[in-house]
């Protein structure tokens, strides 16, 4: 029983490579190594945008991950726009503008945008010494609500901090919500944008 599942996921990982655009001789040696492991490419986060014409998501290549963006058409003529080139660090949390111009996301504890129609690098919306995570924006798409506290690659069970904020995106104003009371986790907002639920 353990040798067939050695053997199943074995032709599973190769499979993958082979998606992932390893070179035809490579997949027909059958040989399995770490380079080829780390070629394969993970996608996350699928995240529509407002006209529900373009998918972003996040792309990992070995422990690299990137934004790229696709038409939602599943056209195969249309491959995959990469948004941005980061060498190290996570691409999390993202989100639309509700006008569908720019893409939010959270790059090393920091809130970043991009505007997908144009070729322009990413821009920060803040950046700050904390670091802050879990960004949520309000159902008026005016402000954010997220999570500040913490250390990069920390996950929340592990933490021994973390407050909720929400901060405009307009102006930068913040206010805090919680103050040490424990580590907050989850923040999500009532369809009216009056209250927030968070564990």
């Amino acid at each position: 029983m353990r040798r067939r599942s050695g053997t199943i996921c074995l032709a599973f990982c190769l499979g993958l490579g082979a998606c992932a655009g390893t070179r035809p001789q490579q997949a027909a040696s059958g040989l399995l190594t770490i380079d080829r492991l780390t070629e394969i490419r993970h996608p996350s986060q699928p995240t529509w945008s407002p006209e529900g014409a373009r998918i972003a998501f996040v792309w990992d290549q070995g422990g690299v991950q990137n934004l790229y963006l696709v038409a939602s058409s599943g056209s195969a003529r249309e491959a995959p726009r990469r948004l941005t080139s980061y060498e190290a660090g996570s691409v999390d949390n993202l989100f639309w503008s509700r006008d569908g111009q720019k893409l939010y996301f959270v790059h090393d504890g920091d809130l970043w945008n991009i505007t997908p129609s144009h070729a322009d690098a990413p821009q920060p919306v803040w950046t700050t010494k904390e670091v802050e995570d879990q960004v949520v924006p309000s159902p008026d798409g005016t402000k954010v609500a997220f999570v500040r506290g913490g250390q990069l690659g920390v996950p929340d069970w592990q933490r021994s901090e973390g407050d909720l904020y929400v901060r405009s995106l307009g102006d930068g104003h913040e206010t805090r919500l919680t103050n040490g009371e424990g580590v907050v986790a989850g923040p999500s907002w009532s369809p009216d944008g009056k209250r927030l639920a968070f564990a």
